[in-house]
């Protein structure tokens, strides 16, 4: 598992623009489009931060913040 996770931050440091159009295609070859909540698409874009965090500070920098108090919006 650690291989893998390397490799995707030497490619993510060698090429940031290159891993993100890579992701764009993925999500996007995934057919993941947002919904209103009556499942109508939405006619909007989705934007997508890639931000590198140490694990031990993921639940207080991201989960709590962006998951926790965001949860009417995923």
């Amino acid at each position: 598992m650690s291989g893998q996770g390397s490799d995707w931050r030497e490619r993510l440091h060698a090429n940031p623009s290159q891993m993100e159009q890579e992701l764009a295609f993925k999500l996007q070859g995934d057919r993941i489009h947002p919904r209103n909540p009556d499942g109508s698409r939405v006619e909007e874009s989705v934007s997508v931060d890639i931000e590198e965090v140490k694990p031990r500070d993921w639940a207080e920098n991201v989960y709590q913040p962006d998951v926790v108090n965001n949860s009417e919006k995923l």
